[in-house]
């Protein structure tokens, strides 16, 4: 989403987007697909994955070829989760 004042950061913009890709359909995804997908360069996709794997935010599949949500993704949605009152955000 642009924000109308331009205050976005480019770098981390494209972070979110890169994590945005990963679906149901596509839970497993290579830097190539990801960058044909984004219409970026194969070397800035793969720094900004490079990135996020090391801070958790993705992690390699099994063979090493490709990437998927970790688990730092989850501890997030478990924050949100957590401070939710389901009792009050259920009624409307």
């Amino acid at each position: 989403m642009k924000d109308p004042n331009g205050y976005n950061v480019r770098a981390v913009e494209r972070a979110l987007q890169i994590l945005n890709c990963f679906d149901d359909e596509h839970p497993e995804q290579g830097v190539s697909e990801i960058a044909q997908a984004m219409g970026l360069h194969k070397a800035t996709t793969h720094r900004i994955m490079t990135t996020l794997l090391n801070y958790g935010y993705l992690e390699r599949t099994v063979d090493g070829q490709k990437y998927r949500l970790g688990l730092c993704v989850a501890e997030l949605g478990y924050k949100v989760i957590r401070r939710l009152e389901l009792r009050r955000e259920a009624l409307p």
